[in-house]
């Protein structure tokens, strides 16, 4: 089914309850009220044809060179997942915006591509006030010039976030930005491993609950002298809170930089860290190794 892209209202493909609808060079995908299964596979190019749609059991591949997918569903319990199966081509951009409605929302990233030189990779969620699941696999690397970004709100209810960044290289002039919260009672876990010669940005916060928030960042960096960042922040919120930030270097001689902090906002609140973490309003504060 083609597209033409140059029509002010493209077309809209029914899908069972799904519609996908292209304007320009922004893929639509929309759900009713009832529950869906959508899974977004991404080539990594700006060509035509670059992202197909499975929906509910329906393949569907528009032939527009996408850089934006927009994902709006309705009030049902949805399970949303984008797939990079390839690497993310040089100066190519890409923005994922997934706004899912009330329900007991799924929504799964897996990164499988490096994102090359001078690429750009931009993922927003925004979840209802029930208990949503947000979980990430990425496997790729961030080439000079290239930036990631996760900005993933579970907005309120008991919200698990579960991140793994598996051998992930940052390469100088590259970034890695993630910023996990939610207003509820949260679980967040946040796992980097990988070579950090650019900018690693972490922050993991807690919502009016008590939440529990682990993260971990081993920088791999072995006789690198190339200068590379790390800034992490885990806050806690309203609640009393189990909170833990570690930052740990491979090679102790390496040029990398830390600026880390956690604090333990309000309640009676323990926190665990290594030493070159600080903290604030942990009633119980532990360095860890």
């Amino acid at each position: 089914m083609n597209i033409v892209p140059h029509v002010e209202a493209l077309e809209t493909r029914c899908l069972l309850a799904c519609s996908i609808l292209a304007r320009g060079n922004v893929l639509i995908i929309r759900g009713d009220n009832t529950l869906h299964s959508i899974l977004i596979i991404d080539d990594g190019t700006a060509l035509g044809g670059n992202i197909t749609v499975r929906c509910d059991g329906q393949e569907f591949n528009p032939n527009i060179a996408a850089s934006a997918i927009r994902v709006r569903t309705g009030s049902g319990d949805d399970d949303v997942e984008y797939q990079l199966n390839r690497n993310l081509r040089t100066g190519v951009s890409r923005l994922v915006d997934v706004n899912l409605g009330e329900g007991h929302n799924a929504f799964t990233i897996t990164l499988k591509g490096d994102l090359q030189t001078g690429s750009n990779l931009a993922i927003r969620y925004r979840g209802s006030h029930l208990d949503d699941t947000i979980t990430a696999t990425i496997q790729d690397n961030v080439r000079s010039g290239a930036g990631l970004s996760l900005d993933l709100n579970g907005k309120g209810g008991r919200d698990k976030v579960d991140l793994a960044f598996i051998d992930t290289a940052i390469a100088a002039g590259a970034f890695l930005s993630v910023n996990a919260h939610g207003t509820g009672q949260d679980r967040i876990f946040i796992e980097y491993g990988g070579i950090d010669e650019g900018s690693l940005s972490v922050q993991a916060k807690g919502g009016l609950g008590s939440s529990q928030i682990l993260v971990n960042l081993d920088a791999l960096n072995s006789g690198s002298k190339l200068r590379g960042r790390v800034q992490a922040q885990v806050l806690g919120g309203a609640g009393n809170d189990n909170l833990k930030l570690s930052v740990h270097r491979l090679d102790t001689t390496s040029p990398l930089l830390v600026d880390a902090l956690v604090d333990g906002g309000l309640g009676r609140n323990l926190c665990q860290h290594t030493a070159n973490v600080h903290s604030i309003r942990c009633e119980r504060d532990f360095i860890v190794p």
